[in-house]
This record gives structure tokens, C-alpha cells and sequence, in this order.
């Protein structure tokens, strides 16, 4: 917990979530833009089941516009899985690259 409040004590970290607050967001264009660009890389797409930020229904529709994709929901976890649960995303981001790189490997011989 220190080490997330040791920003809150930074000068200027107000001005700059203030910014980051106000920066034009990706549009519905720039976004399908970027996954035509990544629709052929293999990805891993991970929420939580209690997510309200990237809920399990808008990231299975992001999943959905990827066709090498996979769409993991961890059970109860929320937005922050990696300090919820790290052992369960560990664990699907292993498994996932192992998969990925065995995939890759078969390809080549």
C-alpha cells in the first residue's frame, strides 16, 4: 500500500491525472483501426468476474472483434486482478504463452 501512496506525495501528480483525465479518448474508429492491426496476433483478452471498469460482456466483445483471440474471466476478482488474484493471472497468461510459443514452434517444423 506505501508504494501505491508514495505518488499521491509527488509534486505535480494532481496536474498530471488531471491531464491524463482530459485526454481525448480512442474513438470507435481509431479503435477498430488498431484491431484490424492486431487481428492476426494471437491475444489473450483477461477481467475480472466483479470488473465494473472492463466488465466480462465488454470484454468478450472485444475478444469477439479479435479472431485469435481468447477472452478469460477470473472468478472473483474485479479491475485489478494482478493484486487480487496474481496467481490466477499468472496462471492464464502462462498457460496462453506456453500455448502461443508451442503454436509457433509447430509452424516452423
Amino acid at each position: 500500500m506505501e508504494l501505491y501512496k508514495a505518488q499521491l506525495r509527488m509534486q505535480g501528480w494532481d496536474a498530471a491525472i488531471m491531464e491524463v483525465t482530459r485526454a481525448p479518448k480512442l474513438g470507435r474508429l481509431k479503435m477498430q483501426q488498431y484491431l484490424q492491426k492486431a487481428e492476426q496476433l494471437p491475444t489473450l483478452v483477461v477481467t475480472g468476474q466483479e470488473d465494473r471498469i472492463s466488465t466480462p460482456h465488454a470484454t468478450s466483445n472485444l475478444a469477439a472483434a479479435l479472431p485469435t483471440s481468447r477472452c478469460v474471466v477470473l472468478q472473483a476478482v474485479g479491475h485489478l486482478s494482478h493484486e487480487e488474484r496474481p496467481e490466477s493471472l499468472i496462471s492464464c497468461v502462462s498457460a496462453f504463452c506456453i500455448e502461443v510459443l508451442k503454436s509457433a514452434e509447430r509452424a516452423d517444423t
